[in-house]
């Protein structure tokens, strides 16, 4: 498996890409990544035959049917009132 892995540095949003001129940091973290995908089984879909083998498991999705997440609907007696910012919600 081939990984491309970007090295940045030098901005929070890590944007400059310096895999130039740090190859052997960029060859520790392809060697690392190749190595976890490995003992953890990553599978990286690609192709028809992959969308083939998954087009029954999900339900389709169109623009039609958005879903709409709050986070009061994940976490019980959240309302985002009391909430402020920088505190963790209820249960949190």
């Amino acid at each position: 498996m081939s990984v491309v892995t970007p090295v940045t540095t030098g901005s929070i949003g890590q944007n400059n890409n310096v895999a130039d001129q740090h190859p052997d940091i960029l060859q520790k973290m392809i060697a690392a990544y190749e190595k976890y995908a490995q003992d953890v089984g990553v599978v990286i879909p690609r192709g028809a035959a992959f969308a083939k083998s998954v087009a029954g498991l999900l339900p389709p999705i169109n623009v039609q049917d958005k879903v709409t997440i709050q986070l009061n609907d994940m976490i019980p007696g959240y309302n985002g009132t009391e909430h402020k910012q920088g505190a963790n919600p209820p249960g949190v």
